[in-house]
């Protein structure tokens, strides 16, 4: 009967050293395919391949994978196919912030996507009036850097607040106004912005 016992304790001691490295060898490939597919969907949305973003959303990938990049990216290259493709997965969060603090609306504001801006406010779950790290807003990146007045129209109706201020106290107004855009500072004004 002892050397039963001690057959056993053996086994489950053999059992105990293995067990650990064999469950952590199966997490690390887990792991290590996760990041494999996460490079695939992001690479798969930057490039607007309809056929690998549909399939990984299918096979429950998650859409928010490394900082939403998947959107940022389709949104940066104006994929608005993706971009409607992964809104239509309600999994996906049009608010996830990148590193410093940017959500694809500022993307698009930034790049001029105007079907890509619309496309996201058509979300209800988009809020405009989201800021980065520098306290900016879609709007702000629309004013600064695009100068395209239709996408700031688009941005005041959906709701964007024009007296948000930025981290250095400047409101889109007065960025619009060291910058010498008229138009868009008449615009900013009629929707009630203030410097």
């Amino acid at each position: 009967m002892k050397i039963k016992k001690y057959v056993v304790l053996l086994t489950l001691f053999a059992v105990a050293l293995l067990l650990p490295p064999l469950i952590s060898n199966a997490q690390e490939q887990q792991k290590a395919k996760e990041t494999e597919n996460a490079k695939v969907f992001i690479e798969a949305a930057a490039t607007g391949d309809i056929e690998i973003v549909t399939a990984l959303l299918k096979a429950k990938i998650n859409p928010n994978i490394q900082d939403g990049n998947a959107l940022k990216f389709a949104t940066l290259f104006g994929h608005k196919e993706i971009v409607e493709i992964l809104l239509e997965d309600r999994r996906t969060d049009p608010n996830i912030k990148d590193n410093h603090g940017n959500t694809a609306l500022m993307e698009a504001a930034q790049k001029g996507h105007k079907e890509i801006v619309e496309i996201l406010l058509e979300d209800h779950r988009t809020d405009p009036n989201i800021k980065n790290n520098e306290g900016w807003t879609a709007l702000t990146w629309a004013t600064i850097f695009n100068i395209n007045k239709e996408i700031v129209e688009i941005l005041l109706k959906a709701g964007a607040d024009p007296n948000i201020k930025d981290n250095n106290g400047w409101t889109a107004l007065r960025h619009a106004t060291v910058r010498d855009h008229k138009e868009i500072v008449e615009i900013l004004k009629k929707a009630g912005a203030k410097e």
